[in-house]
C-alpha cells in the first residue's frame, strides 16, 4: 500500500496511479476512468427543453379551455386568470428581484396550469389540448416577423431623431 504525500491517500483503492496524477495535477484529458460531463448536461437540456414545451402547450391548452363553451365555470374562471397570468408580461413579483421574482414563474404558473387541468373534463381536455397542438406546430410567419422588426427600427430611429433634435 503506498500513500502520497500530499493527500495521505492509497494509490491502490483508485483504478490507476495515472488516474491520480491527472487529478492531483487539475487535468482531466487524459483520465480514461472520468466522467463525461457533456452526456450530463445534454440530459438537462433535453429534460428542461422538454418540460418548456410541455408548458408552452399546456398553456395554450388553459386559454383554449377558457374561451371553450363546454368548460364547467369554475374551470373556466381559473383557466381565464392563469392564462391572462401567464400570458401578461406584467408578474405578482418583479423578476429583477433576486429569486423570488423567478418563483412565480416556476411555481405559481404550473402549479395554476396543472389544477385547471384537473379541473377540465377529460374530454375537453383532449379536444383543447389537440388544438393547442395544432397551434404549436404551425408555422411562423417570417413575414409578420419582418414587419414588427422594421416597425421597431422605424420608432426608435423616429426616436433619436426627436431626440438629437
Amino acid at each position: 500500500m503506498v500513500q502520497t504525500r500530499e493527500s495521505g491517500r492509497n494509490l491502490e483503492k483508485l483504478p490507476n496511479a495515472h488516474a491520480w496524477e491527472t487529478e492531483r495535477d487539475g487535468c482531466w484529458r487524459n483520465n480514461p476512468g472520468r466522467v463525461d460531463m457533456t452526456h450530463f448536461f445534454e440530459a438537462i437540456r433535453s429534460t428542461v427543453a422538454k418540460w418548456a414545451g410541455l408548458m408552452k402547450r399546456d398553456t395554450l391548452t388553459v386559454w383554449i379551455a377558457a374561451r371553450d363553451p363546454i368548460t364547467p365555470w369554475r374551470a373556466k374562471v381559473l383557466a381565464a386568470a392563469v392564462a391572462a397570468y401567464a400570458l401578461s408580461p406584467i408578474d405578482l413579483i418583479p423578476d429583477f428581484i433576486p429569486v423570488l421574482g423567478w418563483l412565480d414563474d416556476l411555481l405559481i404558473v404550473p402549479l395554476g396550469i396543472w389544477l385547471v387541468l384537473k379541473l377540465l373534463p377529460p374530454d375537453v381536455l383532449v379536444r383543447c389540448r389537440a388544438k393547442a397542438e395544432a397551434l404549436t406546430l404551425r408555422p411562423m410567419s417570417r413575414a409578420g416577423f419582418v414587419a414588427i422588426l422594421l416597425t421597431w427600427c422605424l420608432v426608435a430611429t423616429a426616436v433619436a431623431l426627436l431626440v438629437l433634435a
